[in-house]
């Protein structure tokens, strides 16, 4: 009788994290039709809507993210040791095969947990920076997925690292070829992506990019006439978005959420996002032009990713500045508006940095594991 597999992606507390993880499941089961596959993350209720929509299941992972202030300290260590607890439980009563951690504290804590049970792991790493879990742990994992490159000298001596490239959403992958032959043609893109005469700027935003961007398009001003503005704010930022896009005089389609996000965004002329590295790896395989924002302080792990992403013109990269981010942004979406030459070869280029194999090469990671765990067990 053939052994039962279970592979749990663990990750979250940014559904983003959790992009690149339904991607791999699907070429996982591809690869093994037979496998189960469960989701574990931090109990959002976005994240349980985008595993569930895709046919998983998903648990939730106690866990806290990194404390900032003395009190969350406290219930760091507290919340974090009992999640350690609960994973230890979790990856014996569902009998799991493998961990694949995405990132984020429920990853942290999962993967910890398998470590001490002697659960083999496989860790994704999205970002050019590492994961603490990933500087901690890499030599004890089956691999470590690399979404650059670059990370391979920051990682302990002794852990075998495999550049596989940044998954995106599965959307994206299938989406690729159709987005990568139009930016090789040289037709109008506006015919090309719509059959008729307009173009669109899409904005992937948080709080900041929610605040800054109604002022960046009324800067730019007339230019942007037969252009269309389509702004996901994230949960809670609607209200607050669409009436300073009212106060600017800027007509734009403002939603909390966008299901189709990988449609819009390939139907997109530009993109507006920050630079983590799913979102950098989605606006290549969309082979759209995008001007990305990096979030986190001058140590985030978001400007190295566009420091990287940058090289060839792929992207552009405004590094915000107190109080000038809008002025920042309207300089750099400018001669995008302005030049389609200048869209056209940023989209070439963007496209020329998707990893469209990635999904795969990170599955048949995942398979050679689970095939020497069948090994072990024959």
């Amino acid at each position: 009788m053939r052994a039962r597999m279970h592979v749990l992606f663990a990750g979250g507390g940014d559904e983003r994290r959790l992009y690149p993880g339904l991607s791999i499941a699907e070429s996982l089961r591809d690869m093994i039709p037979e496998v189960e596959i469960t989701f574990a993350g931090s109990g959002r209720s976005d994240e349980n809507r985008l595993v569930r929509s895709a046919g998983h299941r998903y648990i939730v992972a106690p866990s806290k993210p990194a404390p900032h202030s003395t009190l969350e300290a406290v219930r760091f260590v507290t919340d974090n040791v009992a999640g350690y607890l609960a994973a230890r439980w979790m990856l014996r009563e569902h009998q799991v095969s493998l961990v694949v951690g995405l990132g984020g504290a429920p990853a942290a804590t999962v993967v910890r947990a398998a470590h001490s049970r002697g659960v083999p792991f496989v860790l994704v790493e999205r970002d050019l920076e590492p994961t603490r879990t990933a500087r901690k742990l890499a030599d004890a994992a089956e691999a470590v997925c690399l979404a650059y490159e670059q990370t391979e000298p920051h990682l302990p001596i002794g852990a075998r690292a495999i550049f596989t490239g940044a998954p995106g959403r599965p959307t994206f992958h299938r989406l690729h070829p159709r987005a990568k032959a139009r930016a090789e043609r040289h037709d109008d893109e506006s015919v090309a992506r719509y059959g008729f005469d307009e173009r669109r700027i899409t904005v992937l935003a948080c709080g900041e990019l929610n605040d800054a961007m109604p002022e960046a398009l009324r800067l730019i001003g007339d230019r942007l006439r037969g252009w269309r503005v389509v702004h996901q704010t994230g949960e809670g930022c609607l209200v607050e978005t669409e009436a300073r896009y009212r106060a600017a005089g800027v007509d734009a389609l403002v939603l909390a959420y966008m299901d189709e996000v990988a449609s819009v965004i390939d139907e997109s002329d530009i993109l507006i996002c920050g630079a983590d590295g799913t979102s950098l790896a989605e606006a290549a395989l969309a082979a759209t032009p995008a001007v990305v924002v990096p979030f986190g302080g001058l140590e985030s792990s978001q400007r190295e990713n566009a420091a990287a992403g940058a090289h060839g013109d792929a992207i552009r990269v405004v590094h915000p500045e107190a109080g000038r981010l809008a002025e920042s942004i309207a300089a750099a979406v400018s001669p995008l508006v302005d030049d389609a030459e200048l869209r056209r070869r940023c989209a070439l280029n963007a496209a020329s940095q998707a990893h469209p194999g990635a999904p795969d090469a990170v599955a048949q990671v995942c398979c050679e594991a689970l095939g020497a765990l069948r090994a072990a067990a024959a």
